[in-house]
């Protein structure tokens, strides 16, 4: 087993070995093929070998959040930290099936970003139509944004009708933010990104979007930006860290409800216990009634039979002094014949 496959690896080894293979990346070792595929680096051995890029991120993704080897999970994390930072040189398509775990926090030293959460895409200069006198528009942009699995998209819309404004909201898990960012690269590839929007000078009649972060929540017009403060500025460390704690507190709340049912079922079981020994106490005793109970017939039989023989007894001796007092009547009135005579 080489040392990569090892996942004996403290915090600081994990960050040391994803700054590495990223620095390794950013130096060539990671490069598009020239059908505009990609091949992971450190799977060179494997069967597969040729992604578009939202099969290699989610390969990336995947591997990066796997608990089985550490040095490999350090060396995706950097492999998905260029695929999301290089935009410009990847393309996605097709809808995104990424892994809904939450990124594994790398420490970088940059500031991080703070993005309107739920995750919110801004949406500009969407074409118009003048109709009656106000302005509308045809464009179903959910069903047209359908790859990105957008949740919600609201129209601004003003006194004069359309104002060719939209706010794109995704998910809310991290899913939701992969999604969120692949909507906004795939307008940067068209060099269609907040950047060129502000340079065209709004002169052309092509949308553009992008992620709404810090500076949208605060500098938008007040339409979009009424839209944007239904949400809050989250980093994706406060993210972590939010979603850290509710599933502390999920534990602790879990545990205490065991513990809880535990107790619960200690009482029962001496409940039980208590009414098993009263059941059998009770068990005891009716056996002992029935013994002293068959006992007592037992001896009533013997006495009925006792009396009985006793009453056959007496009736023969009745019948035995009837018989010699009869004689005894005869020899008398025999003898009395014969003083007579």
């Amino acid at each position: 087993m080489s040392s990569d496959e090892n996942s004996d690896f403290s915090e600081s080894e994990v960050e040391d070995r994803v700054q590495k293979s990223y620095t390794q990346l950013k130096g060539g070792l990671f490069r598009r093929n020239a059908d505009g595929t990609f091949k992971c680096p450190f799977c060179l051995g494997k069967k597969k070998q040729d992604y578009r890029y939202k099969d290699i991120l989610q390969h990336a993704n995947g591997v990066a959040n796997s608990p089985k080897s550490l040095g490999k999970a350090a060396k995706h994390r950097a492999l998905e930290m260029i695929l999301m930072e290089d935009a410009k040189q990847l393309k996605p398509s097709g809808p995104l099936m990424i892994d809904s775990r939450p990124p594994k926090r790398v420490r970088l030293e940059r500031k991080e970003e703070r993005f309107v959460w739920p995750w919110m895409a801004i949406v500009a200069n969407i074409p118009t139509a003048l109709e009656n006198g106000a302005y509308v528009t045809n464009g179903k942009l959910k069903t047209q944004f359908y790859e990105f699995s957008p949740a919600k998209v609201t129209l601004m819309w003003d006194a004069l009708g359309f104002r060719g404004m939209a706010v794109v909201e995704f998910e809310k898990n991290w899913t939701g933010f992969y999604c969120a960012i692949s909507f906004e690269k795939s307008f940067e590839l068209r060099c269609r990104g907040k950047t060129q929007w502000i340079e065209s000078k709004k002169c052309d009649s092509s949308m553009y979007a992008w992620l709404a972060r810090e500076d949208d929540y605060h500098n938008s017009d007040n339409y979009v930006k009424m839209q944007l403060h239904r949400g809050d500025l989250k980093t994706i460390s406060e993210l972590q860290e939010e979603e850290k704690r509710k599933k502390n507190t999920l534990v602790d709340d879990l545990t205490l409800r065991i513990d809880e049912k535990n107790k619960d079922l200690q009482s029962s079981g001496e409940q039980l216990m208590e009414m098993t020994y009263s059941l059998n106490r009770f068990k005891s005793a009716l056996e002992r009634k029935d013994s002293e109970m068959a006992r007592l017939l037992e001896e009533v039989k013997k006495a009925e039979s006792k009396n009985s023989d006793l009453w056959d007894q007496v009736l023969k001796e009745r019948e035995k002094w009837c018989k010699e007092l009869a004689l005894e009547r005869s020899k008398l009135a025999q003898r009395d014949i014969e003083l007579q005579e």
